[in-house]
């Protein structure tokens, strides 16, 4: 097998790094708002407001999982989420659990595996990215968000991004499982 040489464009190669410092330094920004939370409500606040801001996304949350895995969806309430109406995918949140890491579909209509899903089809979903929360290597819950307006293309640096803020909530979930225990023994 021969190698071959490809000249890369210098531009790219800028804007790609410049892509990759400017989420670094909101994910410096973001991991001070989280270390300052002082509730649940305003953690999920914060999460929303980094995937809708940061990624580009038109909805987003912080879903958590019930004992018996099921979705409970109550979580920073927003119309779309209510209950059996929610019209998100389930199926791209089940599968990214299932796999335990990001999901991030940025063509779902050309994506052969969730192009047919009814939520998929019926909801009219273009984009989506699913993040699994893990608190002791259990999966609570995902960071979602999704675009039924456009497609939205997520590139490396976004999918490490998401990864990064799903670890920032783990660990401040993590935090609050602790400080509650504490003030239970005392």
């Amino acid at each position: 097998m021969a190698c071959e040489l490809r000249p890369i464009d210098y531009s790219n190669v800028v804007k790609l790094d410049s892509q990759r410092e400017w989420r670094k330094s909101q994910l410096h920004r973001y991991q001070s708002q989280f270390q300052h939370c002082k509730d649940s409500s305003a953690l999920v606040h914060i999460a929303r407001e980094c995937l809708t801001h940061s990624l580009g996304c038109e909805r987003a949350s912080l879903i958590l999982i019930d004992n018996a895995n099921k979705l409970e969806l109550g979580v920073g309430y927003e119309p779309w989420m209510e209950g059996d109406g929610f019209t998100g995918s389930r199926t791209i949140i089940r599968s990214s659990i299932a796999q335990g890491d990001v999901l991030a579909i940025g063509n779902v209509v050309a994506n052969d595996s969730f192009n047919a899903q009814h939520s998929v089809v019926k909801n009219g979903i273009q984009a989506a990215l699913s993040v699994p929360i893990l608190v002791q290597n259990k999966t609570v819950g995902v960071l979602y968000a999704d675009s039924t307006e456009s497609r939205r293309y997520f590139t490396q640096t976004d999918i490490e991004f998401a990864r990064s803020l799903a670890n920032l909530i783990s660990l401040r979930l993590l935090f609050h499982t602790i400080e509650h225990k504490l003030a239970l023994i005392g």
